[in-house]
């Protein structure tokens, strides 16, 4: 066999020897099994995007209507997410808005 083959196969042992530890998800000592299955089976890009998503029919230029609309939203969301203290602060704005 020539030296390169030889290099080729033993480089690709030892990346494939070496992804094996990489493969396995990492342990966590802070947390329980338990909360950590439930956090892994909550956790999702689905819902985020969802809301982005939504979020994107709106104009949300300073102090339009648009703005307030997402706002709301918002606020709607995360109280359907289970967050008890959600305000929307009002501020006055002295620019000009449009839609």
């Amino acid at each position: 066999m020539k030296f390169s083959t030889v290099l080729g196969t033993l480089t690709l042992i030892f990346v494939v020897l070496g992804s094996r530890q990489a493969a396995f998800p990492q342990e966590s000592r802070f947390i329980s099994e338990e909360v950590e299955r439930h956090l892994v089976n909550e956790l999702s890009g689905d819902l985020a995007y969802d809301n982005l998503r939504w979020l994107a029919h709106y104009h949300r230029t300073g102090g339009s209507d648009d703005f307030h609309k997402a706002a709301l939203f918002i606020e709607q969301r995360a109280r359907e997410y289970g967050l008890e203290e959600v305000k929307i602060v009002s501020q006055k704005y002295s620019g000009r808005s449009w839609s």
